[in-house]
């Protein structure tokens, strides 16, 4: 399993990930679902000067799926799939 917790930071650029509606999961789906990604989505990493390509990695392959992260968030079933856990901090009113 893999925890989401934020900030996100892309799994392709490794710069952060500033809002979920920022944010795309990307994997293949073979016989079983791997390598699963979550990335920036084209808008964003096109956007991005300082790259020179988007985050996606496998969208050349056939077996390529994705969703944008708030669809899976609120996709328990797809979230079991992928092996992704949803990290939720709980915060004190003191520590503010």
């Amino acid at each position: 399993m893999r925890e989401i917790i934020y900030p996100l930071m892309c799994d392709t650029c490794k710069q952060a990930i500033n809002d979920v509606s920022e944010a795309m999961v990307e994997w293949i789906n073979e016989d079983s679902i791997r390598d699963v990604r979550i990335i920036h989505c084209k808008i964003i990493s096109l956007n991005n000067p300082e790259k020179t390509r988007n985050c996606y990695q496998h969208s050349s392959n056939p077996k390529f799926a994705d969703a944008h992260l708030q669809n899976v968030l609120d996709d328990h079933e797809l979230m079991q799939k992928l092996g992704l856990v949803r990290h939720i901090r709980v915060f004190d009113v003191s520590d503010l």
